[in-house]
């Protein structure tokens, strides 16, 4: 459930409950007791004394975490191709692009012994 579905929601019942959420503050923890446990986890830092002030920053830290989530989600699909496509069958040797190519090694070098 989106957030905004939540808050039409929870205001919607607060009219059967009214004896639950009849203070402001009452209504403030009622509301942030059933919040996404990223969204309150971070609201909890926060004592708020308005519903509607804590709603508001509700909101802000969802649109942030979708943000954050979309953004993570479009740079690891981009680089991951790029990635595994590099490392394929290297698995942390060196790739050297062909500058030993016509040399012999030490071990196979003719030495002059006249």
């Amino acid at each position: 459930m989106s957030l905004t579905d939540y808050e039409k929601t929870f205001d919607r019942l607060t009219y059967y409950a009214s004896h639950l959420v009849d203070t402001e503050a009452k209504k403030t923890r009622r509301f942030e007791q059933e919040l996404h446990p990223d969204v309150s986890m971070i609201l909890m830092s926060r004592r708020f004394t308005f519903y509607c002030e804590m709603a508001e920053r509700a909101h802000v830290i969802w649109y942030q975490k979708a943000s954050f989530e979309k953004y993570s989600q479009k740079t690891s699909s981009k680089y991951h191709g790029q990635a595994s496509q590099l490392n394929k069958g290297f698995y942390g040797k060196r790739i050297r692009n062909n500058q030993d190519k016509g040399k012999k090694k030490v071990a196979e070098q003719e030495f002059n012994t006249g």
